[in-house]
């Protein structure tokens, strides 16, 4: 996504945030902003899945579980508003800033053991705490300055997640619900996946294993010169 759609849709759901929050605390914005930054993520097809459980209905339907790979890209967000304290017009008081870190993912390729339906893979925002992921599709599970307040509410089940991201790796259990579907038919999931090394890491890993073997091959060498030394 180009900076310039991102600055829009920033820009929109601002907007409608303020349409339909009011405000918390009556700060002055003076700016804001989004850093951003992408990973590309393998899902491990050994120990991720997603079960279909087909809920209420006259049938023996049972709940069946399906084996997923593939991979998908994350989107890490760090949203910030710089602002002034309430009353404190001239900023007297200095510059105070207020950040939420988002991740959202794009861009899934899933391959499957069997077709496994109407699955949608997550496409929300989820909110980054340390180490810790959670997100919903609710109305409130969006960016939001500290201006402005959520009191949107939502009718039956929707999609959450929680997990967690570290030292590289995604971890993810999560429903999704089947609308117009049978009642209470959803799908849950667990999913675990690996980030590719960036180019740059890459190229120190590799860096290091070379210096590696190259000390490894002249050690040898040094104790053989030792030994002709001393025969001598």
């Amino acid at each position: 996504m180009s900076a310039r759609i991102r600055n829009t849709f920033f820009w929109i759901i601002s907007v409608v945030a303020l349409l339909v929050t009011g405000q918390a605390n009556a700060v002055m914005i003076t700016g804001s902003g989004i850093d951003t930054t992408a990973r590309h993520f393998v899902i491990d097809g050994t120990i991720s899945s997603v079960t279909h459980n087909p809920g209420f209905s006259f049938g023996q339907a049972q709940s069946q579980t399906y084996a997923v790979s593939g991979e998908f890209d994350a989107l890490f967000s760090r949203y910030w508003w710089s602002y002034y304290l309430d009353g404190d017009v001239d900023g007297i008081q200095g510059t105070f800033i207020f950040e939420q870190t988002w991740l959202t993912f794009s861009n899934p390729n899933l391959i499957w053991t069997d077709d496994p339906g109407p699955f949608v893979f997550p496409n929300y925002f989820l909110s980054v705490v340390g180490a810790n992921l959670f997100g919903d599709e609710g109305p409130c599970n969006l960016p939001s300055d500290p201006n402005t307040f959520c009191s949107g509410s939502t009718n039956g089940p929707i999609a959450s997640l929680t997990g967690t991201l570290e030292n590289g790796r995604i971890s993810i259990q999560g429903s999704m619900p089947v609308l117009g579907g049978n009642l209470f038919e959803n799908y849950v999931y667990d999913i675990q996946a690996n980030a590719i090394p960036e180019p740059g890491m890459l190229s120190l890993l590799l860096s290091g294993l070379a210096v590696l073997l190259f000390t490894k091959r002249r050690r040898p060498l040094r104790n053989n010169q030792a030994d002709q030394k001393h025969s001598i």
